[in-house]
């Protein structure tokens, strides 16, 4: 890289004008291509370039004019003028080319087209669709912080420009200095008119926001981002003169700026509300808004030095401007922009000492395990043989070959550059220069002086692959052959003449190219001169000549020899002495000489030189010569047939031999022809001594992608397991392979350390969880629990347990004290985007975390008995989990976004977060033992190490691994080492120089104290009415307020345990088959209310349900079987959460039937349709899971079945309709008759095995029916009609001996049916159909299977989920939405027992879970398990949805365009609207509007009838708008940038105005057309924002109200866009009682994650407003804003704190509804008080929402179940 001194850069200061410096309006130095012009922009005033075109590759405007040239611009920011298009459909580009220290070119690309940041070894793509169009910009980017935080370059200069149509350009400038919009130098300046600030004409925007940062709050600040590499500078930077005061700040103004404030408004806003008791106001001060999440600004004092908390800010920023320029304060200022996530009391700051420190950098690479054996010729001697020179992935390794292999381990030198597989390697004859090449798409060459390590050049001469490199003998040229963009081979020559590490500054220059039609896969310069080549490939040999820059080529005849592939070559003469300078021979010698080339049938064919003739060819190997050696004497060869062996010239016969167990893909000959290198293709590297005729092997490795490793816990070793299907465990520090396991045909993919460290337990691909001694090296146990691969393996520390994660989503218990036998397991958990569940013990063993039961969750059990304790909510997917060895009850989560969270296990709640720690996935992480630095391992191939407590650049500090993903990362031989491992199979051992003394731990076990006892000292506002005001009045002040928590409590995890400790013969094994949605398992069951009233009379209710709008899918995860077509009675019946509807076919109408109490799993029908059984999948709330048979004719529950304690997962009428069996869940195993006539259970058994479904045969005699389940069948039969035989066990192939069964039909063909056969079809986990004759001696008899579902889906998708028989035709259904039917053999005894497939229809693409077809077998109902009910006719071969259903929680609902649309929204990220006309006719789905991020949700909407359109708030922080006529996205807002809008609202003229609120307090007011913010409130900063409402009464007035009690009032004049606070309202409460509380305060926490802050402004009086929150009990409270006192309180049940809330001012009484967690829609009387309450719903009723004529009501539940109710009252 050149040096630019302080002459050649001075001009540079203070800025450079780019256009003019560069004559850019004369066209010198400028390129332009397509439509790019100049104008005059009114705006401006200035001329301007015009951009236009819509192909930005074919339309730019490029700055220097040769792309060989370089702008050589040095300052770090780079300032664009430009004018983005309007229109949205218009896009425009921009890419900077940045040279980086090293003397790489990378490039920095900024579009509008771009969704997302996307980096790749050359490339960085930054999206700009935020930056609004049609108007001018100043976009800021500061190239080395893009570089710091995206790469792992260091910026040196701006190379070139290169702007894109559509846009307008006025100027480009750099500088060193950053300027904020009101400090704008002259040349930069933008025209201002009188009266105007700058932000109405003009954008602002810099780029990247620093990490933890929200963007208002740095865009303006004049910040500069610090960076983890300081860029050197060019010259020593001389000190930037004071702005004067035309430029608008002062330097001491800005040094403030720099250290947290912002040019412009204060980010700590006085507040205008309280008038009675309230705070005196605060002065504002410029403090970073990251600060006052954590601590917000209230009237307290902070717990620090007792000082208020803005004084403290102030101090602190005083103090930072004092010293801005020594390292404490560098430090303490990055510190401060860590994002703190929860809660705002956040941990004590840690010292300034504890803060990362020297030495840097912290890890240095102390050994590389790898070897790229599969790249042929790979390896080369030294110049002096002492050395070993071999690629490892992306870098090369010298080492040094002594007699110990654990020596030369020791002694290793890295060449690092290559960002991709190194795959060609060439050393100069002089031992002077090393030539490395990568290939792949970024093809780069690297010179390096080998002595030194030094990179001396880069070149690119190739398109992409390149492979093959040589150096000439003297080292003067270089030549390298790959592909040209062409597709053609291309010959590149470079003059390296001039390259040295001593002289600096040389360049390379290329000498010729050529582009070929042959194949050239090896080249090699002749020993006798530097213009004469040999090059090999496909059929072809060619000697190849170089003059007047000119390759020219002679091809050499090889007659009947063509059809050979080329692999090597070699030259008689060998290998010349080092120190010899030129060609050593004479013409005459070299007439003699003879180019010897090997090829892929074992041949070597011998040529001569100086005739270019083939003289012999010689029969050397059995199979492919990968590598060939010639020293003067004798030759060596490798092949594929794995062997090395050594020749004499005359090729007679070999002297010496060396069998290896792989091929032999590189040999190479020392210089003084005594040892001979040896590589294979199984990794492995090692030399033959000659003399000595002795191999020693120095250096094993993997040859894939390593998967996990494991670190002893007793010795120096670690283990690995990687994708060559080893497992090998190595020696520390000398990296050593000590041991090496496989299990043929199976991979491994998760390894773990036995405490006592004399096991490693091994998961594999296949399901198998293997235990292998490591003394013996034998395997000791093994078990196959797992239908998918074991992702993660952990034990107990105290060894009495371990727990295997598999990709099926099942995480099993093993007793390691009962030899391993499997005991316990958990059914529901998740698995990660990369495969895995991510699993975790704690280091104490009283904690195991894992992902589940939903997507953004992560539950926290017992390790002794599995129960779930906590459940932590992320609004995100975890990726990996972590406890580290030092705080046990903390747990480290790292999530798919890249976010990394620390959560206290002990509380269930997170701690801290931090975003953006990798640039991709990352999975794998470690924790010192003295808790102080954590090391991180991404699939950006980045080991990053960091302070615990700060986790936040600029602190981290990275180091580069192999590209690709790093799966392991690990702390080792006391924390002195750190190992890395992933993608190419190499093992990186770093030497880590941090602090591992054991000081630090007890420094941080003293914050942590330090944290719980001011957590528990916490003061909390208590009740502090007035005599004579009702309870819960609001306080007149601003005081400081608890912060509602999460909740402790969660559902107890899906565990079967056994009653024998001692485990006896049976494992048991895994419960469930089938496939569950995670994210409806987990709601169900909600504790239903238990203080309820209902009216007695359906005539006084103020309620009738019309219906209910959803269906409920696989909730249970047993199968579905939960949709019904009655042919008989014409109706449909299917599962509604936990209603039962019954549909008309005929009018459409619903009858419900609601008896149970949790959600209904299955249903099923009498054959004559008169009766309707129903049960749940879970326990009711007696504990009991009941069967209801209700009455289809009057819909009257007739029997109540109770048997099955924890749930039902199948009921079957029998023929006869006299008797019902039902299967109950899997962890109770239970199967029970019942006979209907007497409603009497006439029999029941627990099996061995869970059974998931029952079918009855048609004609059996007496009945008889057959269950199946997990690895089982059994055959139940009735006798004397009034007693259960018996079970028989089904006697199954061995093909089938561990197989689940998950469904079965009979066939109920009469013309297939006869005395002696009987055939049952059922299907199985795998994805077959297996065939059973039913009517055999001694039970049901196997005959045969086929398959139904592709073998190339992954295991768990193959199974066969429904199975259906009509009109002789057999209908089966799979995880992927497909519907197949098949044609059978017509003789029941016919040999052939497969199917012939006649049709298949994809019905969605969610699992298929229900199945009932009509009689004749033409149409059929289906249903999904993703909530989707279909329509399938066959004939017509199409499938119309019925009805949908959302997947997760209904957040919002409204009614639109005169309520004839209903509009709901849910977590699963759809707007749904429903429409039914004008009239009372049925709701009916009209279109769904679905975000593409399957974690994006919506959290909140509002209809907008004046503009016919939907606001709908999302968890990502937009706002979207979707017009109802043209059934269109019109909108799309970015409101808050690091939290999710969590409510919304339509106001001003028209709707004009959307005001959204966010999670952390931030409520903005944007333009409905154009998103442009209007204004900003911060009032609420630090709690989230609950509800936002306008008053219908009076438009100009609006409320918003956050989770802290507080309800702030405004009035806007909106078309004067003049804002003014009203008034503001603190609601008093008692503090939340702490866990394990009893009486009424239990009643009290278990509101504290249920009882949002809601108000809304009455419609029944104008100056009220309706409020409910936590306080000292359940209530509505009626708040006067004319008397400024609560009027009246409606107080509620126990416990019953509303979720939503809702006025329904029309009919004879108003009446406010409110939705409870107890699944009770609860309507109160506006001025009595009084109650009635609605159960309709499966889940919490969160959303609810009234027509304006009030005649109906719509309540959405947790469920995604939605219910529309007539209002009668």
């Amino acid at each position: 890289m050149e040096n630019l001194d302080r002459a050649s850069t001075v001009w540079q200061e203070p800025l450079v004008n780019v256009f003019r410096a560069f004559k850019v309006d004369q066209f010198k130095c400028a390129d332009m291509a397509g439509a790019v012009g100049s104008a005059v922009d009114k705006t401006i005033g200035r001329k301007v370039f015009q951009l236009s075109g819509s192909v930005p590759a074919a339309n730019y405007l490029r700055v220097p004019k040769s792309k060989s040239a370089s702008l050589n611009l040095v300052g770090r920011y780079v300032y664009v003028q430009f004018k983005a298009p309007r229109r949205a459909a218009s896009v425009y580009a921009m890419h900077f080319d940045v040279r980086t220290q090293d003397g790489l070119t990378l490039r920095i690309s900024l579009s509008n087209m771009y969704s997302e940041i996307k980096v790749s070894p050359s490339l960085i793509q930054l999206p700009t669709g935020h930056i609004p169009g049609g108007k001018w910009t100043v976009l800021v980017l500061d190239a080395a912080a893009v570089l710091d935080m995206h790469s792992t370059r260091v910026y040196h200069s701006l190379k070139a420009i290169q702007l894109c149509s559509t846009l307008l350009v006025r100027n480009v400038f750099t500088s060193y200095n950053i300027y904020s919009p009101t400090s704008l130098p002259r040349d930069m300046a933008l025209p201002l008119r009188p009266g105007r600030s700058w932000h109405d004409l003009y954008t602002y925007d810099r780029l990247p926001v620093p990490v933890g940062v929200a963007p208002e709050d740095f865009v303006e600040s004049g910040a500069e981002i610090p960076l983890s590499r300081p860029v050197p500078p060019a010259h020593p930077r001389t000190n930037v003169p004071a702005a004067s005061s035309a430029d608008g700040a002062s330097a001491s103004q800005r040094a403030s700026e720099t250290d947290g404030g912002s040019g412009g408004e204060s980010w700590s806003p006085q507040r205008s509300g309280p008038r009675s008791g309230a705070a005196a106001p605060m002065t504002p001060v410029p403090i970073p808004r990251v600060e006052a999440l954590a601590s917000p600004a209230r009237a307290r004092t902070s717990v620090r030095n007792n000082i208020p908390v803005n004084a403290a800010r102030t101090a602190a920023a005083a103090a930072a401007s004092a010293a801005a320029d020594s390292v404490e304060a560098r430090r303490a200022h990055a510190k401060s922009l860590m994002a703190t996530i929860i809660p705002r009391e956040t941990m004590p700051e840690p010292s300034v000492e504890s803060i990362m420190a020297e030495p840097d950098p912290m890890c240095t690479l102390a050994s590389v395990i790898g070897y790229s054996g599969s790249v042929p010729s790979s390896c080369l001697w030294s110049a002096d043989g002492s050395e070993a020179v071999y690629s490892a992935v992306n870098m090369v390794v010298a080492t040094r070959v002594c007699a110990s292999p654990a020596a030369a381990a020791s002694h290793q030198r890295y060449f690092t550059g290559h960002t991709a597989p190194v795959v060609a390697l060439a050393l100069s004859g002089d031992g002077r220069l090393l030539a490395s090449a990568q290939g792949g798409s970024e093809p780069i060459i690297r010179v390096w002086d080998f002595a030194t390590g030094t990179s001396l050049a880069v070149l690119l001469g190739h398109h992409r692959d390149v492979s093959a490199l040589t150096l000439s003998r003297t080292g003067a040229r270089l030549a390298g052959v790959g592909k040209a963009k062409s597709g053609k081979t291309k010959l590149v020559v470079w003059d390296i003449s001039s390259l040295s590490a001593l002289a600096q500054g040389g360049i390379a220059s290329v000498v010729a190219t050529a582009h070929v039609d042959p194949h050239v896969g090896v080249i090699k310069f002749s020993p006798f001169g530097d213009d004469r080549l040999v090059s090999c490939g496909l059929n072809n040999v060619r000697f190849w000549r170089l003059k007047a820059g000119v390759l020219r080529s002679c091809p050499v005849s090889l007659g009947a020899h063509t059809g050979h592939l080329f692999t090597d070559l070699a030259f008689e003469v060998g290998h010349l002495p080092p120190a010899a300078g030129g060609a050593v021979l004479d013409d005459e010698a070299v007439l003699g000489q003879r180019v010897y080339v090997a090829s892929d049938s074992g041949m070597v064919f011998q040529i001569a030189y100086s005739t270019v003739e083939l003289e012999a060819i010689y029969q050397l190997h059995n199979g492919p010569i990968r590598s060939l050696s010639v020293v003067d004497g004798y030759c060596v060869s490798g092949s594929d047939d794995g062997f090395l062996r050594v020749w004499p010239l005359d090729f007679s016969d070999f002297f010496l031999e060396a069998e290896h167990e792989s091929a032999v893909t590189s040999v190479a000959i020392s210089y003084d022809c005594l040892k001979i290198l040896c590589g294979t293709a199984a990794g492995s590297l090692g030399a033959l001594d000659i003399l000595t005729q002795s191999f020693t092997t120095f250096l094993r490795s993997h040859t894939a992608g390593v998967h996990d490793l494991a670190v002893s816990p007793k010795d120096d070793s670690f283990a690995t397991v990687a994708g060559d299907g080893s497992v090998r465990l190595w020696s520390l520090p000398d990296c050593q392979q000590l041991l090496e396991f496989t299990a043929p045909g199976d991979v491994p993919h998760a390894v773990a350390f036995h405490p006592t460290g004399g096991y490693v337990a091994v998961g594999f691909e296949s399901g198998w969880m293997r235990v292998f001694e490591l003394e013996s090296a034998e395997l000791a146990h093994e078990f196959k629990q797992h239908t998918a691969r074991i992702g993660k393996l952990a034990y107990t520390p105290d060894a009495a347990a371990l727990f295997s994660a598999s990709a099926d989503g099942t995480i099993v218990k093993y007793a390691v004290d009962s030899l391993y036998q499997p005991t316990q397991f958990i059914a529901h958990g998740v698995v990660s985007p990369s495969g895995e569940l991510p699993m975790a013990v704690s280091a104490d063993g009283g904690w195991l975390a894992y992902a589940g039961p939903s997507h953004d969750m992560v539950t926290l059990a017992e390790t002794e008995s599995l129960q779930a304790i906590h459940v932590i909510t992320l609004h995100t997917q975890a990726q990996a989990l972590h406890f580290p060895r030092a705080l046990s009850h903390e747990l480290l989560i790292s999530t798919v976004d890249s976010y990394l969270f620390r959560a206290d296990a002990s509380r269930g709640e997170l701690v801290a977060g931090t975003p953006m720690a990798h640039s991709g996935l990352f999975s794998a992480l470690d924790v010192t033992a003295n808790g102080q630095y954590i090391a991180s391992g991404g699939h950006d191939g980045v080991l990053k190490v960091w302070d615990y407590y700060q986790r936040a650049a600029p602190g981290a500090q990275s180091f580069v691994n192999a590209p690709g993903y790093l799966s392991g990362v690990a702390f080792a031989c006391g924390d002195s080492l750190v190992v890395s491992a992933g993608a190419g199979g190499a093992v990186f051992v770093w030497r880590f120089h941090g602090d591992t003394t054991s000081e630090f731990r007890a420094r941080s076990e003293a914050q942590l104290e330090a944290l719980a006892t001011e957590r528990s000292a916490s003061p909390h506002a208590l009740s502090s009415s007035a005599s004579g005001s009702l309870a819960g009045s609001p306080a007149r002040s601003a005081s400081g307020s608890p912060t509602p928590g999460r909740e402790h409590g969660a559902e107890a995890a899906g565990v079967v345990e056994d009653d024998d400790p001692t485990f006896g013969d049976v494992a048991i094994k895994v419960a469930s088959a089938f496939s569950v949605d995670p994210r409806r398992e987990h709601t169900l069951p909600t504790r239903l209310a238990e203080e309820r009233y209902t009216p007695p009379d359906a005539n006084e209710a103020a309620l009738s349900p019309r219906l209910l709008l959803g269906y409920s899918g696989s909730i249970s995860g047993t199968g579905g079987h939960n949709v019904v077509w009655c042919e008989a009675g014409g109706y449909v019946a299917y599962a509604s959460g936990a209603a039962v509807v019954l549909e008309d076919l005929a009018s459409k109408a619903q009858t419900h039937l609601w008896g149970h109490t949790a959600a209904v799993s299955v249903v099923a029908v009498s054959p004559d349709g008169s009766l309707v059984a129903s049960a749940p999948g879970t326990s009711d709330v007696d504990g009991a899971a009941r069967i209801l048979v209700w009455s289809a004719v009057d819909a009257v529950c007739q029997m109540s079945l109770a048997f099955h304690e924890a749930g039902v997962v199948a009921l079957a009428f029998s023929p006869s309709g006299e008797y019902l069996v039902s299967v109950g869940s899997p962890g109770e195993r239970s199967v029970a008759v019942w006979d209907l006539r007497s409603c009497a259970m006439i029999g029941s058994v627990v099996l061995e095995q869970p059974q998931l479904w029952a079918a009855w045969s048609p004609t059996a005699n007496p009945p008889a029916f057959v269950t199946g389940g997990v690895y089982s069948l059994t055959s139940f039969t009735i006798e004397g009609g009034a007693r259960l035989a018996e079970p028989r066990a089904v006697a199954l192939p061995a093909s089938l001996g561990t197989s689940i069964f998950t469904a079965g039909v009979f066939d109920s063909s009469p013309r297939r049916v006869s005395r002696m056969a009987r055939r049952i079809y059922v299907g199985t986990y795998s994805g077959e159909v297996a065939v059973f004759n039913t009517c055999s001696e001694g039970g049901p008899s196997f005959l045969g299977s086929w398959r139904v579902v592709s073998s190339e889906h992954p295991l768990a998708a193959r199974q066969v989920t429904v199975l259906g028989w009509r009109a002789d035709v057999l209908f089966t259904g799979d995880m992927h939405g497909k519907l197949a039917a098949w044609a059978l053999p017509e003789d029941p005894m016919a040999a052939s027992v497969g199917g012939s497939r006649i049709e298949e229809l994809t019905v969605g693409d969610a699992p298929l879970v229900a199945l009932s077809a009509s009689a004749l077998g033409d149409d059929a109902l289906v249903g999904s398990g993703d909530g989707n009910l279909w329509f399938v006719n066959w004939p017509e071969l199409t499938a119309v949805r019925l009805l949908s259903a959302h997947s997760d929680s209904v957040t919002a609902v409204s009614f639109a365009e005169d309520d004839a649309l209903l509009v709901s929204g849910s977590r699963d990220g759809s707007v749904r609207l429903w429409s039914h006309g004008r009239g009372a006719g049925p709701w009916e789905g009209v279109v769904q509007f679905q975000v593409a991020s399957p974690f994006t949700g919506v959290t909140c909407l509002v209809a907008s009838k004046v503009r016919s359109a939907v606001v709908a708030g999302y968890s990502d922080g937009c706002v979207r708008v979707f017009d109802l006529r043209t059934l269109s996205l019109v909108g799309l807002h970015k409101a808050f940038s690091d939290a999710p809008v969590t409510a919304v609202a339509v106001g001003g003229i028209r709707d004009s105005a959307i005001l959204a609120g966010s999670g952390n307090g931030d409520v903005v007011v944007l333009d409905t057309g154009n998103g442009a913010v209007l204004k900003r409130i911060g009032e609420h900063a630090g709690a989230r924002i609950d509800c936002i409402d306008v008053s219908s009464l009076d438009p100009q007035l609006w409320l918003v109200g956050s989770a802290d009690r507080r309800v702030s009032v405004w009035r806007t004049r909106w078309r004067s866009d003049k804002y003014a606070l009203v008034d503001w309202l603190t609601f008093a409460a008692p503090p939340i009682p702490e866990q394990g509380a009893t009486g009424a305060a239990e009643g009290n926490a278990a509101g504290r994650a249920g009882a949002p802050t809601l108000a809304v402004f009455s419609p029944v009086e104008p100056d009220m407003i309706v409020y409910s929150g936590y306080g000292d009990a359940p209530a509505i409270l009626l708040y006067s804003l004319v008397h400024e006192e609560v009027l009246r309180s409606l107080p509620l049940g126990r416990d019953q704190w509303p979720l939503t809330l809702s006025v329904v001012a029309t009919g004879r009484t108003p009446m406010v509804a409110i939705g409870l967690a107890e699944r009770v829609l609860k309507l109160v009387d506006y001025w009595e008080g009084t109650f009635q309450d609605f159960v309709g719903h499966s889940g919490a009723v969160g959303a609810v929402a009234v027509t304006d004529s009030g005649s109906a009501l719509v309540s959405g539940s947790s469920c995604g179940d939605i219910c529309v109710w007539d209002v009668t009252a």
